[in-house]
């Protein structure tokens, strides 16, 4: 079997048909499909069995809730394929699809991962889409996590727009519990690679002949709907992966963008109102020692490919430094610990 397809099903009922039926008509057909029926309410244990009855390609876990890692994990724990795929059960894919990504590594058989364009879905005429502008192959450790920072890879750290090997997975599993788990997972997966490729989006007339992954963006979402212990998991995520990118192939510039998106995170978890509560106060306070440990000049703001509303809006970043930000922006002072009491890392 070339390659494993995972799909964590919850109280997805009105979408689970499209999604599978996505799959299943899929031009590439060397596949096994694991359906992981998380403990769902409705009726989806029930669409999953008749899938596996019709199609031997299909097979069916059925487990008590335990959230999206968990089940994860549980099809990555029975798969059998040489390459790993998920897809969320409200998403749906383009015919395309793996037939593009497989394509790709059979031209150049060290590919460790391929990763695949994505078409944000609102139900709605209008879209997003995420892609590399042209197919890139890139090579070596250092240089694959270097491409990935420049090129804002933490924005889409998605598992279901990638293909790779299921050895990346031999030691690696989802954080059960935790949000926005692909953040944690994606870069621990890079780090593995030796080569990887980025195939971008073709804009064929025929709306589905793309190779695209077609992401349903729901207001019911685990993404729209996260509140303070989300972001809590995401800054943790983010904080431990800007920690790693102090390395020469890396440019300050692109240490600056990001961490500009880490500042925005940082001011959206502080928005929340459990934020400042007295539990929660040594984590924001933990994050501020690791924010002032960079620091972000004047210079580096007007350098910035940056739009100038974006400019003046971290303008009191640049000048006073991120207590003060954060302060303007959310009305919460958070006091910093002490400089001499920790050993506080320099950009």
């Amino acid at each position: 079997m070339k390659l494993s397809i995972i799909v964590p099903v919850y109280n997805v009922e009105k979408y689970l048909h499209e999604c599978i039926e996505s799959i299943l008509s899929q031009e590439f057909k060397d596949f096994e499909l694991i359906l992981v029926d998380d403990g769902s309410p409705d009726d989806c244990g029930n669409i999953c069995d008749e899938y596996a009855t019709s199609d031997r390609r299909v097979w069916v876990v059925h487990k008590s809730n335990g959230g999206l890692s968990s089940a994860r994990n549980a099809g990555l724990d029975i798969a059998t394929g040489e390459y790993i795929a998920f897809v969320d059960a409200d998403d749906f894919i383009a015919p395309n699809f793996y037939s593009r990504a497989m394509q790709a590594i059979r031209q150049e058989p060290d590919l460790d991962l391929v990763e695949m364009p994505v078409v944000v879905y609102f139900n709605r005429p209008d879209k997003k889409i995420y892609s590399p502008s042209v197919t890139e192959t890139v090579r070596g450790k250092e240089n694959i996590f270097a491409t990935w920072i420049k090129n804002k890879g933490y924005l889409h750290a998605y598992s279901w727009n990638k293909i790779c090997r299921k050895s990346l997975y031999d030691n690696l599993r989802f954080p059960v519990g935790a949000c926005f788990e692909d953040t944690y997972t994606t870069p621990q997966l890079l780090e593995q690679c030796q080569a990887i490729r980025y195939i971008p989006y073709l804009n064929n007339k025929g709306a589905m002949q793309t190779g695209a992954y077609y992401y349903r963006q729901r207001k019911s979402s685990i993404t729209t709907a996260t509140s303070y212990p989300g972001f809590k998991d995401a800054m943790t995520h983010h904080l431990e992966l800007f920690a790693r990118t102090r390395m020469p192939l890396l440019k300050k510039k692109t240490r600056n963008i990001y961490y500009l998106h880490l500042m925005n995170f940082f001011i959206t978890m502080l928005r929340c109102k459990e934020a400042a509560q007295p539990e929660n106060l040594p984590f924001a306070e933990e994050c501020m020692k690791q924010l002032k440990g960079f620091r972000f000049r004047m210079i580096s703001l007007l350098k910035a490919k940056l739009s100038l509303r974006t400019k003046l809006k971290n303008l009191p970043l640049a000048l006073f430094g991120p207590e003060f930000h954060c302060f303007l922006y959310t009305g919460k002072w958070i006091k910093s610990i002490p400089s001499e009491q920790t050993n506080e890392a320099k950009p």
